[in-house]
């Protein structure tokens, strides 16, 4: 995958369900995180997990990105929905950051057949049009 992939198929369901105004917050995070894990799946990637609770917080997706050098990437990505794309990126602060990785170190602890695997934490932001941009290796935990 590209450092940042754009996504903008106005016929995915997830998308359409996404803008609608009749939907809760909730709910627009949840379509906003099925069409994350579409996008993720269309570049080869396994979704291992979505809402992945743990003692130090929630995930929103855990992947598996094959990688020709690397080999297994697993990949904590956060789901952000604003206005604008921007203000989605701005609204995932260090603290929050902090909390994923903090969280993603107790995943990797539960599950020990990733042991050594590198890791990266990416941010999916969303605006209310329905863009979508994909920030791989959106901060360094």
């Amino acid at each position: 995958m590209n450092a940042r992939l754009n996504s903008k198929n106005r016929a995915d369901d997830a998308q359409l369900c996404e803008a609608s105004p009749t939907l809760t917050s909730y709910q627009r995070g949840l379509a906003g995180e099925a069409r994350a894990c579409e996008t993720y799946q269309a570049s080869g990637a396994e979704v291992l997990g979505q809402r992945c609770r743990t003692q130090g917080g929630e995930i929103d997706i855990v992947l598996r990105q094959p990688h020709a050098l690397f080999g297994d990437i697993i990949v904590f990505a956060e789901v952000k929905r604003r206005k604008s794309l921007r203000q989605a990126g701005e609204s995932l602060q260090p603290r929050q950051q902090a909390r994923i990785a903090r969280a993603a170190e107790i995943w990797l602890a539960d599950h020990p057949e990733f042991t050594g695997a590198t890791c990266r934490f990416d941010a999916v932001l969303l605006d209310e049009d329905g863009n979508m941009e994909v920030v791989e290796n959106a901060w360094m935990a």
